[in-house]
């Protein structure tokens, strides 16, 4: 991969780890993958990290910026990224029609053919250039990627298709407001389009708390077509950039975070730190328990929890007792 000049797809199936991945994984602090994720991931800690493209872009000749982006792996003296040897794909994203009336119904049939007829060639022009070599998009809140929302075959190609009230609500400021949106169908590539080149290359972002459950679902659940991003694990050069908030539902991370948090600090003081407060909660939560009423056993069972308050015995109760029963936990029952 070039970062100046001609971009150069990697041989299929091939695995491809930039100097500016490395050095991002270096940053992150992270693996590129743990136990039960199947598609790796880098992590930055912040949003506007992930826009940093753009800005280096507009800003390529400041020195400043220069400066940045040799810290991060590039190299500017190459130039701006020649962009014309690529080809890019602009879906027009909505398709609307208003409803059947008799006199319209043979047009309507002609239109809905010559649609199926353009998805059809849009996809055999795709395949005819060797398939996608780039893709770069987000996530939507039910996993959609492109318009392929939950329950879209994870070899579906481009097509025109009805989308969920999710995909609709998040697309509906684009689109002229809920009411336009929930009318619209529209036109996507499909998953099994954006997967069929096995050197291609997909990214996929995702920034805030909000993404993190099915960020998690995607990148840990096995493939289904309830989570249609499962179906980037085909790609070897396919990632997740999340930030930290969107990465919080990866439970090795999560993990891995709390044993450095109980490496730190001794038993005494975790009650204080915001880590232990909030696994307690979360524990809380899922067992349906008020804090006062959790027990040194169900930390005991639970692996976030046992591996924060390390020791798992004298030192699980201390800690867990100071925790529950201390004023703290008494203002959040108030």
């Amino acid at each position: 991969m070039n970062y100046g000049g001609e971009y150069v797809v990697p041989p299929a199936g091939e695995f491809v780890k930039s100097v500016v991945e490395n050095n991002a994984l270096v940053r992150s602090g992270r693996s590129e993958s743990y136990d039960g994720e199947i598609i790796k991931v880098i992590e930055v800690e912040n949003f506007p990290i992930l826009g940093k493209v753009k800005f280096f872009l507009k800003h390529w000749d400041d020195e400043k910026t220069q400066n940045e982006m040799q810290a991060m792996g590039l190299n500017p003296s190459q130039g701006r990224p020649n962009m014309q040897s690529l080809h890019f794909v602009q879906i027009d994203e909505s398709l609307r029609w208003r409803a059947a009336k008799t006199e319209l119904e043979i047009e309507q049939k002609t239109a809905l053919a010559a649609v199926d007829a353009f998805c059809t060639d849009y996809e055999d022009r795709i395949k005819a250039l060797g398939g996608i070599g780039f893709f770069l998009g987000g996530i939507g809140p039910d996993g959609h990627v492109a318009f392929n929302c939950r329950g879209s075959d994870l070899h579906s190609t481009t097509r025109l298709t009805p989308v969920n009230y999710e995909t609709q609500a998040a697309a509906s400021t684009d689109l002229g407001g809920i009411e336009v949106a929930r009318k619209s169908w529209v036109i996507t590539i499909g998953m099994g389009t954006i997967t069929s080149n096995p050197a291609g290359v997909a990214l996929v972002f995702a920034a805030g708390d909000a993404k993190a459950k099915v960020v998690a679902d995607s990148i840990q659940l096995p493939r289904s077509n309830l989570r249609p991003a499962g179906a980037l694990a085909d790609l070897p050069n396919a990632r997740f950039y999340l930030t930290r908030s969107a990465a919080t539902g990866l439970a090795a991370r999560v993990l891995e975070d709390v044993r450095e948090e109980a490496a730190k600090s001794a038993a005494g003081a975790r009650g204080k730190s915001d880590m232990a407060k909030k696994v307690v909660m979360d524990l809380g939560v899922r067992l349906k328990k008020r804090l006062r009423d959790i027990t040194a056993e169900d930390v005991h069972a639970d692996a976030l929890a046992c591996a924060l308050f390390t020791g798992c015995s004298a030192a699980v109760i201390k800690a867990s007792e100071f925790l529950l029963s201390s004023r703290w936990s008494d203002e959040i029952h108030h």
